[in-house]
């Protein structure tokens, strides 16, 4: 077993290398040459009142290697002067919290890419923001 960290990533790989054995192992998937298991984020309370600790894995097999990512983190959603989340905020807590990450507000909606579906490649992204 390796265990490598983000520094060892960057050291060692380039943002090409990575990009070209992601669309390589991405291409397998269909026909089964390839796995994975997208990120699962699992949130708690923690002992900052304006966050939560979050707990992520995601899983892929390729080309006879098995990787898996792990992170954790504490995620804080910022509040206003009243000491309340923004609405904007809680309303993102309360998804995260049924595991409703699909579910999006105006806000998010506003910030994509004009003309960009889902799974079109980052590479082919062009031109400016929505808004």
């Amino acid at each position: 077993m390796l265990i490598i960290n983000n520094e060892d990533v960057a050291a060692l790989l380039t943002m090409a290398d990575c990009i070209r054995v992601q669309q390589d192992a991405f291409s397998k998937i269909p026909y089964g040459g390839a796995i994975h298991r997208p990120r699962i984020d699992v949130y708690m309370p923690c002992d900052r009142p304006d966050g939560y600790y979050r707990w992520s894995t995601m899983e892929g097999a390729n080309n006879g290697y098995m990787a898996i990512r792990m992170k954790s983190d504490v995620i804080t959603w910022p509040r206003g002067a009243d000491g309340n989340w923004t609405e904007e905020w809680d309303r993102s807590a309360m998804q995260a919290v049924r595991g409703a990450w699909m579910e999006r507000d105006e806000t998010y909606r506003q910030r994509r890419r004009t003309g960009v579906t889902p799974n079109t490649p980052v590479r082919s992204v062009d031109g400016e923001d929505e808004n």
